[in-house]
């Protein structure tokens, strides 16, 4: 029986399918203010195809991540060990505006008998109107130490940042 990729060529199209032929693209940096009044710098870069590219730690140093389409599953191992999944749980992309749900789970064995783990949920909401791309950004973190004498209720964050990004001329 011969065998042919059909999952590589399924995900190729359905990249295509989502990413128009003209999304915005580039790099784009402004200032995000939490809804805790916190004030961050940020650049985002989209792709020539318009996938937000993300950069994750990795034990091997930066890992470059496109968010391209929705199912799509990336793993890796973190700097402190263990390992992470990252899931596109949803998708929409057009030439003026880009939304995305995010999943990354991580655990790691801390030592023998206790397990941290980790989860973040991120929305990513980015539209574009001229020379200016409004963002909003929500990051719900929890984490969750299990085992020997360490076990603790999860921790729980909610941050929402907001902002209007600019090309970084």
């Amino acid at each position: 029986m011969r065998m042919t990729r059909f999952p590589s060529v399924l995900a190729f199209l359905a990249a295509c399918a989502v990413l128009p032929a003209q999304a915005l693209t580039g790099a784009w940096q402004g200032e995000m203010v939490g809804d805790d009044g916190e004030r961050v710098f940020m650049t985002y870069t989209f792709s020539p195809r318009g996938a937000l590219v993300l950069q994750m730690p990795s034990d091997s140093g930066m890992r470059t991540v496109e968010v391209a389409w929705p199912g799509q599953v990336e793993r890796w191992r973190p700097p402190a060990g263990g390992v992470a999944t990252g899931r596109v749980l949803s998708l929409s992309a057009g030439p003026d505006h880009f939304l995305a749900r995010v999943s990354v789970s991580a655990e790691r064995n801390l030592f023998e008998g206790v397990l941290q783990q980790e989860t973040l949920d991120l929305s990513l909401e980015f539209q574009q109107q001229g020379e200016r791309v409004f963002a909003t950004v929500r990051n719900r973190t929890e984490s969750t130490t299990t085992g020997g004498p360490f076990a603790a209720r999860p921790q729980r964050s909610d941050t929402l940042h907001r902002g209007v990004l600019q090309r970084p001329w």
